[in-house]
């Protein structure tokens, strides 16, 4: 900007576009995501500074995935449902190809989430990463997750009854 009155200390406002969107969550991963209504963005410095200020700073659609509930940090990934509750979706930033994408880790499970759809994410990072993924009728599904050898598996927690919620301990 060439308004002699933006300092680099100033507060960040920044219209993501052209249409009214509602910011639902921000995790700062390798960068800061920021989960809305009309898409996923991305907060990164312009192409020309490496800090990020008022200054410098842009924001990028990553793609457009409507979000609602929270989005969960598990290693360098992030997890979070889509609005509609039928997609478990995974973003990932690829330092190798500089790119990063969201990709619906359901598809493996098709169409479980269609009739049943997601009302709470957690994540387990020990002792192995796993994605818990509660149901409407009160199911809970885990996908089993090692990115490092693409390694993603799904199962049903068989239990007696219905579960009404669910929550990891970081002991």
């Amino acid at each position: 900007s060439n308004d002699k009155t933006l300092l680099d200390t100033d507060g960040i406002s920044y219209q993501l576009s052209n249409v009214n969107a509602s910011t639902q969550w921000m995790v700062a991963a390798k960068d800061l995501v920021i989960g809305t209504t009309k898409g996923l963005f991305r907060l990164v410095p312009n192409q020309y500074q490496y800090a990020v200020s008022p200054k410098t700073v842009r924001i990028e659609l990553v793609d457009d995935v409507n979000c609602n509930l929270d989005a969960k940090l598990l290693g360098t990934s992030l997890f979070f449902p889509d609005a509609s509750g039928s997609q478990l979706m995974e973003y990932k930033y690829d330092g190798q190809i500089q790119q990063s994408n969201a990709n619906n880790m359901a598809k493996f499970i098709h169409p479980t989430f269609l009739e049943d759809n997601i009302i709470k994410v957690v994540v387990q990072e020990i002792p192995q990463p796993r994605v818990l993924v509660l149901t409407t009728s009160g199911k809970l599904y885990c996908l089993t997750y090692q990115r490092q050898e693409d390694f993603y598996s799904w199962n049903e927690i068989s239990t007696s009854g219905i579960i009404k919620d669910v929550s990891v301990s970081s002991r």
